[in-house]
């Protein structure tokens, strides 16, 4: 069965260089990379709407104003149903992060949400291997962060650290969604402070990978305008299952 009509949720900081907390951004020099990387969420709609994945999708572009607004707009335009560009200040970034149902008044449109910072570069692998009809039961974060970071403990109750940086939510969990979602400790979150269950909580992968990858390989994507780190520090660690983790 295909999921039927998508919302792409673009959102994040870019034009970036430099490594993370790098306030360097909006320059000629990020200009190439940024597009490429916008030009690969580009392919993967359009990969899902030329396979019969989805009969329709959509994009939103939540992200922080720069000389190159236009150019943005541009690369979505032919999907783009709203484009939002604020100031470059805590208060605006974290607006970003926060995508709640009263951004779009049609959200019950939409069949899910596929969620993706804009400075990911998508490799041909995340297209072939991860299909919004495989995650229409649950919420799935794109993976755990690697594993020496992978636990968020507060007030001695542990719970998995995801990698926020992409995460897909069918509709039926809208009604969850507040700043929570875009966070590592959103699993936590999730549990702690919702009805939801373990069983409405998954990942895409079951591999460890940070978020970050200048600090560590994944072969699904990289974030532009960074060095790609290409070592791995979780290829021994078996794969993640939230059942063991729980020891349920």
């Amino acid at each position: 069965m295909k999921t039927n009509k998508g919302l792409f949720y673009i959102f994040g900081l870019p034009f970036r260089e430099g490594g993370q907390g790098s306030p360097i951004y909006g320059t000629p020099n990020s200009f190439n990379q940024q597009m490429q990387a916008c030009y690969s969420h580009i392919k993967l709609i359009e990969h899902y709407l030329n396979t019969n994945i989805c009969d329709e999708i959509s994009v939103f572009v939540n992200s922080t104003t720069t000389q190159y607004d236009k150019n943005i707009d541009e690369v979505y335009d032919k999907y783009l149903i709203q484009s939002k560009f604020g100031p470059f200040n805590n208060r605006f970034l974290g607006e970003t992060l926060n995508f709640t149902p009263q951004l779009l008044p049609n959200l019950t449109d939409y069949d899910f949400i596929l969620s993706i910072r804009i400075d990911l570069y998508l490799e041909d692998i995340f297209l072939n291997e991860f299909k919004p009809n495989l995650y229409k039961e649950t919420i799935h974060f794109f993976s755990l962060c690697w594993y020496h970071d992978s636990v968020t403990k507060i007030n001695n109750i542990a719970h998995p650290r995801v990698n926020p940086v992409i995460f897909i939510v069918p509709k039926k969990y809208y009604q969850y969604m507040d700043h929570y979602m875009f966070h590592h400790e959103a699993w936590f979150n999730l549990i702690e402070r919702s009805k939801l269950t373990l069983e409405d909580i998954d990942v895409m992968t079951c591999n460890y990978y940070d978020s970050d990858s200048q600090k560590d390989y994944n072969p699904y994507y990289y974030i532009v305008n960074r060095i790609r780190n290409y070592h791995w520090y979780s290829t021994e660690i078996p794969l993640f299952n939230k059942y063991i983790f729980y020891n349920i």
